[in-house]
């Protein structure tokens, strides 16, 4: 699906290694923009932040290093360099959510370090099926793979799979998404709007590779990726209303919109058939855009909001909802930051978020879904009203309600924070009026340049007629609801509460017991059976074919060396004590040292880990080789 948004590209083989490609073209040079602006707000925001904290170069470092991971990911040309990149990427932003070192910092990167090395295995695993399956890691050369090796689709199915789980873990998808809430409360705000608006979209753009690339038009794929898709979706939204930690709130939010735009890349993958009989979803360009105008919107918005969270902590140092209270009275500067980011991630019309989930919501209601295009409309419209209920309860428990404490709203952050703050939410109101324009027959020339980008059919959907805007009203009135009546009457009283159920957390109830009790459990009895299996068959050996002989006085040959070392010490100690020369005291102990030594050598010989370690060897050896002739 890529190189039909592709105009212009390049694809250097041959850098750093014949293993190394690279590819851009306009969609992923429009994104990789994105991405250098996103880090140099970050940055321009971080010194300020950081100025409590130690260890400010080590998160400087890794943060360039992150910044050269996520790029090298999406200037891939192949998935042999988009594993390295993206590897390098996750071991990388690992500093971000450990980088103040507290308990619970340390434990939130544990996770976050556990998701990303079991995603790396997996895609690693799902590289290697489909290099067994198609003869090649190309990205381009994997278009229809599945559809051109039919022979062999279960191997192919299997990779989509394994790479499928690789992605969705750094996305933060359902079931792999329980890092997303426990690393962006404790990581520093700057990196939790990397973490949360930029990486994340790394893991979307690899299941865009195996969606619209590998599996193209194979219905069940597509269906397991629309389901994930929704279930994280309305799973992420739930648990942001329900949160009343600031930062926790926007990494569900994250979560949840991740889910909209998964869902849109499931509905793409279905093959959908008109009346007629033709073929025509899943090259949907409602679909398509609206997922990767989404992408563009949620990087954005998390910025803002992100770092208006940043503000937030850098003054107060606390997070609840309830202490923070009133923070942003009388910050009319602040207020309208988090507010643009709020009404864009919400869909309110004039915003990039309007356009975006009205896109996904037109492509959904295709009726190529059957049965099950209202289940997934209704879900799409109640999921974007519990966005604007959440992001509604953070602005006035920040921005409208009084709090107990004072705020000082003068110097509560610096004028280059104010300017990194404000330009997503700028940013996000431009490019939404500006493609309204467009899409109403004005500025011709921005609409060319954006039909070269891939978005060519924007143009056809009138964006402002009733009929497109009852969708994001019936949302906004979904949000209402639920704010007046869950938030306000059920989630708060004197204070905001939080009811969702402690052991419904995922890596509590089900991941941590099975990694650290269940698993070591079973495999602790295999293991111990098989040692014992093991010690029996060792035993029987020694006793029978491999059985020690006792080394007698007949079998005391020793060597040239224990006889002369042994006489000399024998001689020169019967001349220190002046006493009659005894031979071969010291030469005879040394000659039982030497054949004890030489039946251990035929043991170790005969022995298991003695062939594991000449296996290791060999294999140690044999990557040597590869690597030099790959390099040299």
């Amino acid at each position: 699906m890529f190189n039909e948004l592709a105009n212009l590209s390049f694809n250097p083989n041959g850098i750093l290694g014949p293993g190394f490609s690279f590819s851009v073209d306009l969609f992923r040079l429009l994104y990789m923009g994105i991405i250098i602006l996103s880090w140099a707000l970050s940055l321009m925001f971080t010194p300020r932040y950081l100025k409590p904290y130690r260890n400010k170069t080590r998160y400087y470092v890794f943060t360039i290093v992150t910044l050269i991971g996520t790029l090298g990911v999406f200037a891939s040309g192949d998935l042999f360099t988009l594993f390295c990149f993206f590897e390098l990427m996750s071991f990388a932003s690992y500093v971000w959510v450990a980088q103040d070192e507290r308990k619970e910092s340390l434990k939130a990167a544990d996770t976050y370090l556990y998701v990303a090395v079991i995603g790396g295995l997996f895609l690693l695993m799902g590289i290697v099926l489909i290099y067994y399956a198609t003869g090649t890691l190309n990205i381009n050369e994997l278009s229809n793979a599945y559809m051109h090796n039919l022979d062999k689709k279960e191997y192919i199915t299997a990779s989509a799979i394994c790479m499928f789980i690789g992605f969705a873990a750094k996305a933060g998808a359902y079931p792999v998404h329980i890092w997303l809430p426990k690393a962006h409360p404790v990581a520093p705000a700057p990196a939790s709007a990397l973490l949360s608006g930029v990486l994340t979209k790394s893991g979307i753009f690899g299941i865009m590779i195996v969606g619209f690339y590998v599996m193209r038009h194979v219905k069940p794929f597509g269906i397991f990726v629309l389901a994930i898709g929704l279930i994280t979706m309305v799973l992420g939204a739930v648990l942001a209303v329900f949160s009343v930690d600031l930062k926790r709130t926007l990494a569900c939010s994250s979560m949840s919109q991740i889910g909209f735009i998964v869902t849109g890349i499931g509905a793409n993958i279905i093959p959908m058939v008109s009346e007629n009989g033709d073929l025509y979803a899943g090259d949907s360009m409602a679909l398509l855009d609206g997922t990767i105008l989404h992408m563009m919107n949620h990087t954005l918005v998390k910025m803002a909001v992100f770092l208006v969270a940043g503000v937030v902590y850098q003054n107060t140092h606390k997070l609840n909802l309830n202490e923070i209270r009133g923070f942003g009275r009388k910050k009319p500067f602040l207020a309208t930051s988090f507010l643009l980011g709020a009404l864009s991630l919400s869909g309110v019309p004039g915003f990039l978020g309007y356009l975006s989930k009205t896109l996904l919501h037109e492509g959904l209601i295709e009726p190529g879904f059957g049965s099950f295009t209202g289940l997934i409309e209704w879900t799409f419209l109640i999921s974007g009203g519990f966005t604007l209920c959440y992001m509604t309860k953070l602005f006035v428990a920040l921005f409208m309600e009084k709090g107990a404490a004072e705020y000082d709203n003068k110097n509560y952050m610096s004028f280059v924070q104010r300017i990194a703050v404000l330009i997503p939410g700028i940013l996000l109101l431009i490019s939404g009026i500006s493609l309204i324009a467009i899409m109403n027959g004005h500025a011709s020339t921005l609409s060319l340049l954006l039909e070269k980008a891939g978005f060519g059919e924007l143009h056809h959907i009138s964006f402002l007629s009733f009929e497109i805007l009852k969708g994001a009203f019936i949302s906004i009135g979904i949000g209402v609801v639920l704010y007046f009546f869950l938030v306000r009457l059920v989630l708060m009283d004197d204070e905001y509460k939080n009811l969702w159920p402690e052991w419904l957390d995922l890596e509590e109830l089900i991941y941590r017991p099975l990694i650290t009790r269940i698993l070591p459990l079973i495999l602790g009895f295999f293991a111990r059976a098989l040692d014992q299996c093991m010690d029996a068959f060792i035993i029987l050996l020694r006793k029978t074919l491999f059985r020690d002989k006792p080394i007698s006085e007949a079998r005391l040959e020793g060597n040239a060396l224990t006889h002369v070392v042994g006489y000399a010490v024998d001689y020169r100690r019967a001349m220190k004590e002046e006493k009659d020369y005894v031979p071969y005291d010291y030469e005879k102990k040394l000659n039982i040292k030497w054949m004890e030594l030489q039946e251990n050598v035929k043991i170790a010989k005969r022995s298991m880990s003695f062939g594991l370690i000449l296996a290791c060897i060999g294999m140690f050896a044999m990557l040597s080789f590869i690597l030099v002739n790959m390099f040299l």
